[in-house]
């Protein structure tokens, strides 16, 4: 089951002094405590409580006090808005910031031989067990004994001390809910209090995953149909809500839960507000005031990185659409969102979506010019050249499925400055990637791709990538960044062929043990020392009549990113794409079973750990030219890893001639002049 509460809890909060009667006013359900979590929670401490406050709500003053502003900043990073952008300092609107990794929940787990937190006794309700937890509160999966049906259950942190603020944007989100009936938008089932206090609110259950997850699973298929018959579910929803006379105001990947059905189900509610349309007369219910920014930023319209709630409406609302649609297709933002807050927020009030240049394709009876339309017009940067309303879009997307051309214009300055994403057929040997490509001195440009695939007598199957610019490392602001992974530009000089998959256990004994008996077995091959690694790919060249061999740091860290400038590639949450300590039994997985990032390449982060061919060495440089000095590297986390050590910069070694049980390789292809 899906948790439907977006937010990310403060962890691991500790220590006293004199803050500590504010501290004993925000009592968290217990917190998962990871290496990780631990080493987060020092660079929390100092603005804990404030952080909470804003997290809750209570942040309606603006404080000048160095705490508030650290714990917004901290808000920033991990995607939490609200945030009152004018009360930081200079310096911290230069801090680098990472908005295209998602902002996660992490899930509610108790340690072995801890003590279960007790679950909240509410009347009506039978409480099973804690999902999750955020900065407003708790989410428990519960059984409502009036309507008979599962729910689920949020309870809100604060208990009789919620603050007002905090008090006011629940009862938004209950009207808001309420206002609204639909298919797509999620149903309130009951609310009140608690015995102790606490505010609860119940709404349906939705068995399922977020947009993102569904997004990459219908581009795997390139079933490009399936992402606008889902876009069009989406609009249809967003115009009841539109149509009660509110904005959601948070729209992303998060708020929009994709049922096992294939129905889209717009939740969270929280920001939403009532506007007021031509001919009505309605005050507006604003949730923060002038100067903050409502939503999500890497999602937010130019209207709201300015923080001008005055002019948000509709067509905020549309420009968010067009943004979630833009990533559903090709996996990017449609401008750059990382660096520091101040260049996100000026990439998005004033730049241009990326540019895309590749000839008009239609796919499966769509045409791409048509869609390339659609999504200029909805990322207009001024909301009076966007769509007049999201019926009107979804007419269009409907007339994409029905195989019409759309001859809306797109506004006037975009015509010649963008060509959109023009999607590309899947042939028989090639599948659709968008890449990261230099220009200049940065790299960051989306570019659509057909890349070839090979498939090997064994079964091995591997895609192309070609020669690119890119950062390779992590920044030291970046969550279990280590003094190895120095942040630098890399340079991918020649095309190669890199395997979609660690090689199997069957892949090996087939071609190490001729004559051995058939093997199935899916698992990554590991207990093998360096050289057996090496014995096989000098095997495999053999009987392929092609150069395979290890890739080195620089081919396996750039196919592992697939553009991705975080720690994690793909949907940018670890769970959905890697076996790791935590959720594997810390056992071997068949590979291939976790969603690939965006270029097709599986197991990048976990399973078994994969050796590359130059040499570990801190620095980088001197193992690539003195190789017999030091262990060999190894790249990606395994079972047996913390998930910190499953992103893609994270680094390890391991000696020739030792094996391990974690310990395994993937293989890469040279490419040749005549590959197409």
């Amino acid at each position: 089951m899906y948790s439907h509460s977006p937010h990310r809890a403060a962890e691991c909060e500790r220590g006293g002094g004199p803050d500590a009667a504010n501290r004993a006013r925000y009592s968290p359900p217990l917190q998962p405590c990871t290496r990780a979590a631990e080493e987060r929670a020092i660079e929390v401490n100092p603005a804990g409580v404030a952080q909470w406050c804003l997290m809750s709500g209570d942040a309606e003053s603006e404080s000048q006090d160095r705490r508030v502003r650290f714990a917004q900043l901290l808000a920033a990073r991990a995607g939490q808005m609200p945030t009152p952008l004018k009360v930081l300092s200079d310096e911290e609107l230069e801090a680098p910031i990472d908005l295209t990794v998602a902002p996660t929940v992490d899930p509610v787990t108790i340690p072995e031989g801890a003590e279960h937190p007790p679950l909240p006794q509410v009347l009506g309700f039978r409480v099973r067990q804690l999902i999750s937890v955020g900065g407003q509160g708790a989410v428990y999966d519960a059984y409502h004994e009036e309507s008979q049906q599962d729910v689920a259950l949020k309870v809100f942190h604060g208990g009789r001390f919620m603050t007002a603020s905090a008090r006011r944007r629940l009862e938004r989100e209950v009207r808001a809910l309420s206002a609204v009936t639909h298919r797509c938008v999620l149903k309130v089932v009951d609310r009140g209090q608690t015995d102790d206090g606490s505010f609860y609110l119940a709404t349906e259950r939705i068995d399922g995953q977020s947009l993102e997850l569904e997004a990459i699973r219908l581009r795997s298929a390139s079933d490009y149909r399936g992402i606008i018959r889902l876009f069009v579910e989406i609009a249809d929803g967003l115009g009841a809500i539109h149509g009660a006379g509110l904005v959601h105001r948070d729209l992303k990947p998060e708020n929009i839960l994709v049922d096992t059905g294939g129905k889209p189900h717009l939740i969270d509610f929280g920001l939403a507000r009532f506007f007021q349309p031509e001919g009505r007369h309605r005050s507006l219910a604003t949730v923060t005031s002038t100067g903050q920014i409502l939503g999500t930023l890497a999602w937010a319209s130019p209207e709201q990185a300015d923080g001008d709630s005055a002019t948000l409406g509709p067509r905020s609302d549309i420009y968010a659409f067009g943004v979630l649609l833009y990533h559903s297709l090709s996996g990017e933002f449609p401008y750059e969102v990382s660096g520091t807050i101040s260049e996100v927020i000026a990439q998005i009030r004033r730049s241009p979506p990326r540019s895309m240049n590749s000839r008009p394709v239609s796919v499966a009876g769509i045409d791409a010019t048509s869609v390339s339309r659609i999504v200029t017009i909805a990322l207009a940067k001024s909301p009076a050249d966007r769509y007049e309303s999201i019926g009107a879009l979804q007419l269009d997307l409907q007339r994409v499925l029905a195989g019409e051309v759309v001859t809306r214009s797109p506004p006037p300055r975009w015509k010649r400055a963008w060509k959109w994403l023009y999607l590309l057929p899947l042939a028989c040997l090639t599948i659709p990637v968008f890449v990261l490509l230099p220009t200049g001195d940065r790299a960051g440009v989306v570019a659509p791709l057909t890349m070839p695939t090979h498939e090997t007598k064994l079964g091995i199957r591997l895609i192309r990538l070609n020669p690119a610019q890119f950062q390779m490392g992590s920044p030291t602001t970046e969550v279990g960044h280590q003094q190895d992974e120095r942040r630098h530009s890399e340079s991918i000089a020649k095309p190669y062929w890199i395997a979609t998959t660690e090689v199997t256990r069957a892949q090996y004994r087939r071609l190490m043990e001729p004559g051995a008996k058939e093997d199935t077995d899916s698992l990554p091959m590991t207990n093998i020392t360096f050289e057996d690694a090496t014995e096989f790919c000098r095997r495999l060249s053999a009987a392929e009549g092609r150069v395979f061999r290890l890739p080195d740091e620089r081919e396996w860290e750039y196919g592992c990113r697939a553009g991705a400038p975080g720690p994690f590639a793909g949907t940018g949450q670890l769970e959905s794409m890697g076996w790791h300590a935590a959720n594997s039994d810390r056992k071997l997985q068949p590979v291939g079973t976790k969603s690939p990032n965006h270029w097709g390449l599986f197991d990048m982060h976990g399973n078994a750990r994969e050796l590359c061919r130059d040499a570990y060495e801190a620095g980088y440089s001197q193992a690539m030219t003195r190789p017999e000095r030091y262990p060999r590297a190894c790249r990606g986390g395994s079972v047996l890893s913390e998930p910190h050590d499953c992103r893609s910069a994270a680094r390890g070694a391991a000696l020739e001639s030792l094996t391990a049980p974690d310990v395994g390789f993937r293989v890469v292809m040279e490419a040749d002049p005549d590959d197409r």
